[in-house]
């Protein structure tokens, strides 16, 4: 009986990680740290601002790979442009969270960020969890239902909650989204939290929708971006959320691994044969 050289099997026994690594990376967050990080994952399906006849064009979220981070631009000098993009990957409903980490650079005199749940496709509306930032490092959380992304009216308000001078200039901060099912009512429950860079809440704010509401149904996600860099967004994650396009260095190095570890194996059986 023929034994395989002790060395192909340690080059065998490489393929679990290698594949393990592989596994990682499809499943890694969106990271905004290259030049297409964002139109690869995400398709902008709004951008408005209150002067649609003066700017009628708008400006899709841009990427500023230097800095590792996205934000919505806005050439025209509108500083109220909002931009919406879809991501492009599927999604299964189940109970899970969405989260944005984001810098805050200055305390602004008005401005938001949002995360749609449960978007149909045949309607163009979800619900949309909503924070604003005003002067003085305010807060306000809001949930939404009813928001439709094509014209980005944000819908009918459900909940809010307003906190005092939660937030400070130059520091990080996560923004995140729960969705789930209530085991009791059937209702929709969604939870919308700011919390601190060491993962505490800083403010929440959580509510149901009825069960017989179409929102139980699995649906899209998205983004909502309001202009300016008053907030630079580092990375969008969740547990059905992940780049539809792998980095190519990341790809080509373990698609490499792999190679190398079957070229590995060849060489070492033609050579047991000889």
């Amino acid at each position: 009986m023929k034994h395989l050289p002790t060395y192909s099997l340690r080059a065998l026994s490489l393929i679990p990680f290698l594949a393990f690594c592989l596994f990682s990376q499809l499943k890694a967050d969106i990271i905004f740290d290259s030049e297409f990080a964002y139109t690869n994952n995400f398709t902008t399906v709004y951008n408005g601002g209150p002067n649609p006849g003066v700017y009628p064009d708008g400006s899709n979220p841009q990427m500023d790979p230097t800095n590792s981070y996205l934000f919505q631009r806005s050439p025209t000098g509108d500083d109220t442009q909002t931009g919406i993009g879809v991501y492009k990957g599927d999604t299964l409903f189940q109970t899970e969270t969405i989260s944005m980490d984001f810098h805050l650079n200055s305390i602004p005199s008005n401005h938001s960020m949002g995360i749609y749940l449960r978007v149909n496709e045949g309607t163009g509306m979800g619900v949309l969890a909503l924070f604003n930032i005003s002067t003085g490092g305010n807060l306000r959380l809001r949930l939404f239902y009813d928001s439709v992304l094509s014209s980005g009216a944000v819908g009918t308000q459900f909940q809010r909650v307003d906190v005092s001078g939660a937030l400070t200039a130059e520091t990080n901060y996560t923004f995140q989204v729960t969705q789930g099912i209530d085991g009791d009512s059937g209702n929709s429950v969604f939870r919308a939290s700011v919390l601190d860079e060491g993962g505490s809440i800083i403010a929440t704010t959580i509510q149901e929708l009825d069960a017989t509401d179409a929102y139980d149904a699995a649906g899209g996600i998205a983004l909502r971006m309001y202009s300016g860099t008053n907030i630079e967004y580092f990375n969008f994650k969740g547990e059905n959320v992940t780049p539809v396009i792998p980095e190519a260095s990341s790809t080509a190095w373990l698609f490499g691994g792999v190679a190398i570890v079957l070229a590995l194996f060849g060489t070492k059986r033609r050579r047991a044969r000889q």
